[in-house]
């Protein structure tokens, strides 16, 4: 089982929380419509013209992108195949961003390191955030690092993503990144689809 390390207030402590504590969290809702004994409520979606935001997460151009990934010397060793799947499931994370503003969508690692990737061409990805959602699109990434509620409230935004792919997608978020372990640099192995 793999353990992930979130730090307190205090630097010098950490506690750690393995997968399986949001895999718990994740069953409770499933089981239950409860999370954390809150019930889920789906979140708004915003007033969207669908088709214009899919058309201009469409007319944006990755190839840059999976280049990063994939260049043997300067990329982080990702397949072409690798870095075409990543490329979808971001498509499909710019539009629950652009229809669901108010539920804060939490990439997964190999999500993020494709955004990572399109953040670092700032110019190129000011434009794109400005054509797709009118505004630039900020990344905060230190949610669910520390404890308490940033915790609780990252791991309560996990389980509503999930349930956003599945709802507007009819796909398990859980597959995503399934033919890449590329986690932590480099990638080491892919894992089967």
């Amino acid at each position: 089982m793999q353990a992930a390390v979130f730090y307190t207030s205090n630097p010098d402590e950490a506690r750690l929380a393995t997968r399986q504590d949001i895999l718990l969290r994740k069953a409770a809702y499933l089981d239950h419509g409860v999370f954390d004994g809150r019930l889920f409520v789906m979140p708004d979606a915003s007033q969207i013209d669908e088709d214009a935001v899919w058309a201009a997460i469409e007319a944006t151009d990755f190839t840059r992108v999976k280049l990063k990934l994939t260049h043997p010397l300067f990329g982080l060793g990702w397949t072409q195949e690798q870095a075409n799947d990543a490329e979808l499931w971001y498509k499909r994370y710019l539009f629950l961003v652009a229809k669901y503003p108010s539920a804060k969508p939490v990439p997964n690692r190999h999500l993020d390191e494709f955004w990572h990737q399109h953040i670092l061409d700032t110019q190129a990805y000011a434009e794109d955030c400005q054509r797709i959602f009118g505004a630039f699109h900020h990344h905060y990434p230190y949610s669910g690092m520390f404890e308490g509620d940033d915790f609780e409230g990252w791991a309560h935004n996990v389980v509503v993503t999930e349930r956003l792919f599945m709802v507007e997608f009819d796909v398990d978020y859980g597959d995503m990144g399934a033919k890449c372990n590329c986690f932590g640099g480099k990638c080491k192995s892919v894992t089967p689809a």
